[in-house]
């Protein structure tokens, strides 16, 4: 089967049908058909169309299927609701997208179906849906809505009047969401920067600090994102976290922080000060942590696997702590288009309140008198926001709810709790529909008091073994404030106020270094992306092909000798080392992209 944009996301949609997880399986059908570039942009749109309204699109189709959807080949069915999608929701012309459905038939060896599939097509895209009848109102969620059975009927009983706007909103109007690296540049300097390079439209979000952009590709691949100027990061997110309000000298813990994007807006707001420690259960998600942290440049951050249901005593007393908690994830269904048609299970339900609330006791037992905790989720669901955060108050009196300084608030809800607690109306709901991308809620809470606990006292700097001295010696490379700890051969440098590690499954402490390597210091790419500069560095714009070669793993030819700093528009990429002709390539080979 020749590899084609449109047959990619009908392979892609019939193994979403079997396999349930969107997006590993559209990545693997792209990655097997090699698309690239806007092929695989127009392949992923035309897949995450069908997921977001599919309701919509199946009941268009029933009307002209006597024997429904179901009775078809899976092919058959995938083909008539992507070339639906195309037609209705992305701009593509009737004829267009009823041809190219038909040839994808034979693409497909499902010919014999071609002229039922150009019948069926020619009366679906014309069809009107005001004309449409339905037997309920929670029938007419579904369809207007694309939702399942339990995600409608679940908005319809408690949000009548918003239920229809939640499903119908367009997250960010269409954009990436962004939060610009405010150590590197805020988001003015971003959004220029975006735009020069040929990004199709960045501005300030309306959460200072974030910026709105619309790329060909994954943003991801840009070389901005590889420097650490940016990570995507929702708005309403990212005001889960300035409510925080961490501070420089601090410590921080972020309870459950995978995939980091919190994590990392904290670390902005720290400036690289203070202690802050990053937690996920799954080790495989903590990884994902320490990659966005070293690209960042962060050099404060301990990454570490840790089960936030369960207290741990090796962690220390904490002056903010952030509980993103897990959660139903209603909130997000334009972002994920899976959850419309999640299954509402009561037992799953319980099992989440279970979490929500051990979690939160794991944090007051960890944060210092007079300490902030905030608490947020990402769905609407009253029992897991203002229920959740009535029962911890109700059990901890020595904490209170603060009014944060939040744009676009929406009170919490005290008459959609049974016995509610005082000052839940301080809480704060954002309706994705009316102002932002996501529907979140958070509460913000003190803890009584002005006296911390004591401190632990630091571990033991390690001595500076003789290979980084030399290599130090040799290349003027700076470190931040900190001491030494070395595991094995690898050296990191710490937090000062970083207490004992041993006990906790830290992944990362603070900034790697590198490793001591057969009597040479081999440098850690976290190394290179915090410093700003080198005594020995290479300069590339953005426009240079050979920037294009670095960052695919190519050599690049120089005159330096020894190691050397590679950046882009003096802004540090990774390492490489001289010989006198030509610099070997020291960028990580995970993170390299072919040219």
């Amino acid at each position: 089967m020749a590899a084609n944009p449109r047959a990619a996301a009908v392979a892609a949609l019939v193994r979403q049908e079997q396999d349930g997880f969107s997006n590993l399986v559209l990545d693997a059908e792209l990655r097997r058909q090699k698309l690239e570039g806007r092929d695989k942009a127009f392949a992923g749109a035309i897949f995450y169309t069908v997921l977001e309204h599919q309701g919509t699109l199946d009941f268009i189709l029933e009307q002209f299927l006597p024997k429904g959807l179901a009775r078809l080949d899976p092919q058959v069915r995938e083909i008539l609701r992507a070339a639906l999608a195309q037609a209705r929701y992305m701009q593509v012309p009737v004829s267009a997208a009823v041809n190219e459905a038909v040839k994808l038939t034979r693409t497909f060896k499902k010919a014999s179906a071609s002229g039922l599939v150009n019948a069926v097509l020619r009366k679906a895209c014309n069809y009107d849906l005001e004309t449409a009848r339905f037997r309920n109102e929670t029938q007419r969620l579904m369809v207007l809505g694309s939702a399942g059975q339990d995600v409608a009927e679940f908005l319809r009983t408690h949000y009548p009047e918003e239920a229809l706007g939640i499903l119908t909103h367009t997250a960010d109007g269409g954009c990436t969401s962004l939060r610009a690296n405010c150590l590197k540049m805020d988001a003015a300097a971003l959004c220029e920067k975006l735009l020069e390079s040929g990004v199709k439209s960045a501005q300030p979000g309306l959460v200072p600090g974030s910026v709105l952009a619309k790329f060909e590709g994954s943003p991801a691949e840009h070389p901005l994102f590889k420097e650490g100027c940016f990570h995507v990061e929702g708005q309403a997110s990212q005001l889960a976290a300035l409510c925080v309000e961490a501070k420089p000298g601090d410590t921080v813990i972020d309870l459950c922080a995978a995939p980091g994007g919190k994590t990392l807006l904290l670390a902005e707001e720290m400036q690289g000060q203070g202690a802050l420690y990053s937690c996920d259960v799954a080790e495989h998600r903590v990884g994902l942590i320490r990659s966005a942290v070293e690209r960042m440049g962060f050099a404060h951050v301990t990454a570490l696997c840790n089960d936030a249901t369960r207290p741990n005593p090796k962690l220390p007393a904490a002056d903010r702590i952030l509980v993103d908690a897990p959660c139903s994830g209603l909130g997000i269904l334009a972002k994920k288009p899976d959850i419309r048609y999640k299954t509402l299970e009561k037992a799953r339900h319980d099992e989440l309140l279970a979490t929500q609330s051990a979690i939160l006791d794991t944090a007051a037992a960890l944060l210092k008198a007079g300490g902030r905790l905030v608490y947020s989720t990402c769905t609407f669901s009253p029992v897991e926001n203002e229920g959740v955060i009535s029962d911890f108050l109700w059990k901890n009196p020595d904490f209170s709810v603060e009014k944060p300084d939040v744009p676009f608030f929406s009170p919490g809800r005290p008459d959609w709790v049974a016995n509610p607690a005082p000052g839940l109306e301080k809480t704060y709901r954002l309706w994705p529909h009316k102002l932002l991308g996501e529907g979140h809620y958070a509460a913000v809470l003190r803890r009584a008091g002005d006296e911390a606990p004591a401190v632990l006292p630091p571990e033991p700097a390690a001595k500076c073994p003789p290979e980084l001295a030399a290599f130090r010696g040799q290349t003027g490379a700076a470190l931040p404030e900190g001491k030494l700890l070395r595991f094995g051969d690898v050296c990191y440098l710490v937090p000062q106020e970083l207490p004992e590690v041993k006990g906790l499954r830290v992944l990362r402490a603070g900034l790697e270094l590198g490793a001591v390597l057969k009597n040479r210091f081999a440098p850690a790419h976290a190394w290179a992306l915090w410093l700003e500069t080198l005594e020995s560095s290479v300069s590339l714009e953005e426009s240079d092909p050979l920037l294009a070669r670095y960052l695919s793993g190519d050599v690049l030819p120089s005159d330096k000798r020894g190691w050397t700093l590679v950046q882009a528009d003096g802004l540090s990429l990774g390492w490489a080392k001289g010989d006198g002709s030509q610099l070997k390539n020291h960028y990580p080979k995970a993170l390299r992209r072919p040219v």
